[in-house]
């Protein structure tokens, strides 16, 4: 055969066998949105800058999308306008301009996983609080029945079943107003003292095998943080959401480990033993919601992270305040960046341990 048929080096930590495995897509146009968003997952930034100014050669619609993949990565003040038709800024200003000046509440549709919900929220919320706009809030039934006992006493906030302007429009207009909006805490609960150690390890990446095994660390690898941290810091009360097959489930318990699954649980629920824990997580909800508490977190990200995160993680941003960054410096391998964690990696995080994620 001429080509490559099997996508299996995509999940090795051989970059160049698994960026030799896709070049040849990315030279037969026109490029599927999929094969785009590989690529950058992938590291291979130039040659999708490359791409992108060759609108023939891309499928339709890649271009809005690998647009603004590459303009958060930037940096850019508002990746949002490579996303957003021109029509739709225009009806957002409208819109938006209306209910501030008349009172109107703003309706707004949330899309995508429980963390991209949170992430919204982080923005528009304190905004809206801030301008004294009402909000109506859209979504997907689960998606409501998950956030609705953590909004219920947000000021000027309800529920709608009728349409609104897309999130990612108002974000967009956000973005766009002289004076930097930035993401903040928005929730304000009860504040113990942390004494234990909560952890994600697993993503579940809406369907994306890929991101799924990017943003995930290998069980055997967990096992040995967790006797490591018994032996260093023995007593400590460790709860681990994350979710395991039943054969890993039952070993760590066995070495006392706590279990929890949140999801028979609402989101509140969630935060509030949020709040008793330091917190140890790969790029998942669980993030977002240490960023809406402002609650301490360290936050592990793989070689080529989500570009989200050059955004999310800017100073004036909540996400700055308490998420210490520990960034693997090899591609599909979690293994030196999971030695090297101490406990001093999750107590004592103050305001000045944020670290930006390196450029892909």
């Amino acid at each position: 055969m001429n080509r490559p048929h099997s996508p299996w080096p995509l999940f090795t930590d051989d970059l160049e066998a698994a960026r030799a495995w896709l070049r040849p897509q990315l030279e037969n146009a026109p490029v599927g949105l999929r094969t785009g968003h590989l690529a950058l997952s992938l590291g291979m930034v130039d040659t999708m800058e490359h791409l992108i100014q060759q609108p023939d050669a891309l499928a339709p619609g890649a271009s809005a999308q690998w647009g603004f993949r590459l303009a958060r990565l930037r940096g850019a003040n508002n990746p949002y306008s490579q996303l957003v038709p021109a029509a739709l800024q225009q009806m957002a200003d409208q819109t938006i301009r209306r209910c501030l000046n008349t009172g109107e509440a703003l309706a707004i549709e949330l899309n995508g996983g429980i963390g991209d919900h949170l992430e919204a929220l982080s923005l528009v919320l304190p905004w809206a609080q801030g301008v004294g706009l009402a909000l109506e809030l859209r979504c997907h039934t689960k998606r409501q029945q998950q956030l609705a006992s953590l909004l219920a006493d947000q000021p000027g906030l309800n529920w709608t079943s009728q349409p609104g302007l897309p999130v990612m429009a108002v974000r967009h207009w956000l973005c766009g107003q002289s004076k930097p909006v930035a993401y903040k805490a928005w929730l304000q609960p009860a504040d113990p003292q942390p004494t234990g150690l909560l952890c994600c390890w697993r993503a579940e990446g809406s369907g994306d095998p890929l991101s799924a095994h990017a943003r995930s660390v290998p069980f055997m690898q967990v096992m040995r943080f967790y006797r490591r941290t018994q032996q260093q810091a023995p007593g400590l009360q460790m709860v681990d959401i994350s979710r395991w097959q039943a054969w890993e489930a039952a070993q760590l318990e066995r070495l006392g480990v706590r279990l929890h699954d949140p999801s028979k649980a609402d989101l509140k629920a969630l935060a509030l033993m949020v709040l008793k824990h330091h917190v140890l997580t790969i790029d998942t909800a669980l993030a977002h919601l240490c960023a809406a508490l402002d609650h301490p977190a360290t936050l592990l990200l793989p070689r080529f992270c989500d570009e989200r995160w050059h955004e999310l993680l800017a100073p004036i941003n909540s996400y700055a305040r308490y998420l210490r960054i520990k960034q693997s410096t090899q591609f599909g391998s979690w293994q030196a960046l999971i030695e090297s964690l101490e406990p001093s990696d999750w107590f004592g995080i103050s305001a000045t341990a944020t670290d930006r994620p390196s450029k892909q």
